[in-house]
């Protein structure tokens, strides 16, 4: 009897997020992991915040997506990083001084490995006031004033970008109307930065914003708004 051939072994299979080939511009988002959820009382007894996980929302592939549509014929590739990884980063060491240009850059050389891109676009969280009060909500999240009637809630995106150089790491300078220029200005006069829901039945607990189709697709529909107007100015340098 012949015997039976031997069974080709299978293709070794790539860490999930893994991509191969030339890269011109790698995105590394951290912004899509969770919204935060303000609700503003007429006093600080009055006042709730929680945070929610917002994974299954896809917005750090979002990005991802709405960079690839401002580079079109540009080889993009989404980096992937450890779980926790900027938690350092958004939640430092208490210490005298601090540069969190250093630090950023130093996580991103980090979290770039090996990838070897000509350009790095990273999106992190930024931290604005609420309304005029003194509370304050990092990120993506939606918040309600104890004013606001019923059923009416924000939606808003607060985040930064910064291009690094692929070899050294220096963050290229920001363009003209940079997207930190318009998060420096005032909360209240910056529209294209928040989105006014009408209908909303303020979620209560973690597990009803993270199935909210309302403020999912409410915050992915803002965020691409926002992407598609700053995103070609970055991409292009100017």
């Amino acid at each position: 009897m012949k015997k039976a051939a031997p069974k080709a072994k299978p293709a070794a299979q790539q860490p999930v997020g893994a991509e191969s080939g030339p890269c011109q511009i790698g995105v590394i988002s951290a912004i899509g992991d969770q919204l935060s959820v303000q609700h503003v009382g007429l006093t600080m007894l009055g006042n709730e915040y929680m945070e929610a996980p917002i994974e299954t929302w896809g917005i750090d592939d979002l990005f991802v997506a709405r960079v690839r549509a401002a580079a079109p014929g540009t080889a993009v590739r989404k980096i992937a990083y450890a779980s926790g990884a900027f938690k350092p980063y958004y939640h430092p060491e208490a210490k005298l001084f601090r540069n969190d240009r250093d630090d950023l850059t130093a996580l991103v050389r980090q979290i770039a490995g090996t990838a070897n891109c000509e350009r790095y676009v990273v999106a992190t969280k930024a931290r604005v006031s609420v309304d005029g009060t003194n509370q304050s909500i990092e990120g993506l999240g939606v918040y309600k004033n104890w004013a606001s009637p019923s059923g009416r809630g924000v939606v808003v995106s607060y985040f930064r970008i910064n291009v690094f150089d692929g070899r050294t790491f220096d963050i290229h300078r920001a363009p003209t109307r940079s997207f930190g220029d318009v998060i420096a200005s005032s909360f209240s006069n910056k529209n294209d930065n928040m989105q006014i829901l009408n209908n909303l039945e303020f979620p209560k607990t973690p597990e009803q914003v993270t199935s909210s189709a309302l403020l999912r697709d409410s915050t992915r529909s803002l965020l691409t708004a926002q992407l598609d107007r700053y995103l070609p100015a970055y991409i292009k340098g100017e």
